[in-house]
């Protein structure tokens, strides 16, 4: 039987696994619980997906809700949305964190909406108040701001590597709650298929090199060149908010306050100004290289390394240089 007012982190599936993001809330999670004193409980909605509950237990859950239907092979808002809200209606979790995925992003804001409960969107930390109330940071303004929730569930997402992933105890074991899907799957979409993107197969929170365009790579083109660049220090891809919303990048490739949270050993940022929403992601790389052709550019007070100069000049230089030493 699962108690009222336990700790809920929704668990996202993806690609026949367990979403990092979704073992670092858990971490977290556990430790709000253990502060709460109450439960930690992972929710996984899906279809034959009863073999990841292990992963849940080992970082850190005491309880999963698994719900397990062929609506739930695809995500689909409307039956997602529909099985959390019957969930946390009948189960009454006092906090809700989601990470901030694609996906998780869309569903805690259905779900949200269902409930008539606030959400608060790309959270950077959490801390309890006195009364137990979940006080959520949110970077704005070049400061933060702290929100808290007046009703409940209290729900927040959380982008992924902004907190550690625990360590992974497979002796650990918990409780599976089976439950019900209710509804009968007949939305207004269908989803036929899910096709992978060829730009977006290694993640951002892992990546040891990091190659960022800004909006001073000004086109498709320029961002070409650097994503090229990327490729050949066997990176990933990073970007802007400005050059996602210019069509250059795609969403799942920012970084920053509405993106990724990243950690790599290199990171190279070209043409981006080093404003405090992309910077606030970028956690404490190893090396930090500047380029942009602005001496004024923010990015240089965060950079070791700082290049002035036209990147078109520079990243065609290194890519010859790449391609000479490793004879592509």
């Amino acid at each position: 039987m699962i108690a009222q007012n336990n700790v809920w982190v929704y668990a996202q599936e993806t690609r026949g696994g367990i979403a990092g993001v979704t073992l670092e809330l858990l971490g977290e999670g556990r430790r709000l619980a253990d502060r709460l004193s109450v439960k930690l409980t992972a929710v996984l909605c899906g279809e034959k997906v009863a073999g990841l509950t292990g992963c849940l237990f080992a970082a850190g859950a005491d309880t999963v809700i698994l719900v397990e239907n062929p609506s739930l092979h695809y995500y689909n808002a409307a039956c997602f949305g529909h099985c959390l809200e019957g969930l946390a209606r009948r189960y009454h979790p006092q906090i809700f964190l989601f990470g901030a995925t694609q996906q998780g992003k869309d569903l805690a804001a259905v779900t949200a909406a269902r409930l008539n409960a606030g959400l608060t969107a790309h959270c950077t930390a959490f801390e309890l108040d006195d009364g137990g109330r979940l006080r959520q940071m949110v970077p704005a303004f070049g400061g933060r701001c702290v929100f808290v929730s007046t009703g409940f569930p209290q729900m927040a997402t959380v982008a992924p590597g902004v907190f550690q992933r625990p360590d992974l105890d497979w002796e650990r074991r918990g409780e599976v709650v089976r439950e019900q899907f209710t509804g009968d799957g007949n939305t207004a979409v269908k989803v036929l298929n899910f096709l992978p993107s060829p730009r977006a197969e290694k993640g951002l929170a892992d990546a040891a090199v990091i190659v960022a365009a800004g909006a001073g790579v000004g086109g498709s083109e320029g961002y070409a060149l650097v994503e090229e660049l990327a490729a050949l220090l066997n990176g990933v891809m990073g970007a802007t908010r400005p050059a996602v919303d210019e069509g250059w990048a795609l969403e799942e490739q920012m970084i920053g306050q509405s993106g990724c949270n990243v950690h790599p050993k290199l990171y190279i940022a070209v043409g981006v100004s080093g404003d405090q929403l992309h910077l606030s992601g970028v956690k404490d790389p190893d090396v930090f290289i500047a380029i942009n052709k602005d001496r004024q550019a923010n990015i240089f007070r965060h950079a070791h390394y700082g290049v002035i100069a036209d990147f078109k000049l520079i990243i065609p230089r290194l890519i010859d240089l790449l391609k000479s030493r490793t004879h592509i």
